[in-house]
């Protein structure tokens, strides 16, 4: 096991960025509630963006961007110009809505909206019915991952999907900072795969259309941030 006085490793500190990271993004795309709103306007999520993004050198044109946006937002909240009701209103119309989401939180329907925009044929997918969603529950159990999220939201809500990746890589930080090869091991073959079957096949596109489609700074600081995280 690693002693206190050895100095921290540059995977040590990448792992435990990105666990960061990654449930920070969590966050934010939940319904936004009090709380975790009133640390909008307090720039404490903007101070958490720019920490990270330091950690991992992650793309600074694009972390800026998020960075302002968050800034523009806590301006507007302590001016009394915009409101936790006003990210509320955006994130239905986005996700949420009970008709025509914008942006589909769900990995399979969200897929399948994508192939209409492609041109193809509908797949039919259905939430919790689709192998998006059983396989995800399949990942979930076999890592002992308890979802935070009610359980009547599909395994394959972007927000839980993320919870995952963070929890995965803070479980590599974990290994290395106690010098646990065999953890380690085991959370690298767990988010190998997550990565392969689910992250790769929608991350990207869902954070680029909440930069593209939002009207609110929140969702496009979210979309900016998260495709940074994800760059390789």
């Amino acid at each position: 096991m690693k002693t206190t006085d050895q100095p921290i490793s540059s995977d040590l500190v990448r792992e435990t960025a990105l666990a960061d990271g990654y449930a920070l993004v969590a966050l934010l795309l939940q319904f936004p509630d009090a709380s975790w709103f009133p640390r909008l306007s307090d720039e404490s999520l903007e101070r958490d963006v720019e920490a990270i993004a330091r950690e991992l050198s992650l793309d600074r044109a694009a972390t800026s961007r998020a960075r302002a946006e968050l800034a523009e937002l806590a301006a507007s909240l302590t001016a009394g110009s915009s409101s936790l009701a006003d990210a509320r209103r955006e994130y239905t119309r986005l996700f949420n809505h009970p008709d025509h989401p914008a942006i589909p939180l769900f990995e399979g329907v969200f897929l399948d909206e994508e192939r209409v925009r492609a041109g193809k044929p509908k797949t039919g997918a259905r939430l919790f019915v689709n192998p998006a969603a059983l396989d995800a529950e399949r990942c979930y159990r076999q890592a002992g991952f308890k979802r935070s999220s009610d359980a009547n939201v599909p395994a394959d809500c972007i927000s839980t999907e993320l919870e995952f990746a963070a929890r995965l890589h803070g479980e590599r930080a974990c290994a290395l900072r106690d010098g646990d090869g065999k953890a380690e091991a085991a959370a690298s073959e767990r988010l190998a795969e997550f990565e392969r079957i689910h992250a790769t096949k929608w991350f990207a596109c869902f954070f680029a259309r909440c930069t593209e489609e939002s009207a609110h700074p929140l969702y496009r600081a979210v979309g900016r941030f998260g495709t940074a995280l994800i760059a390789p």
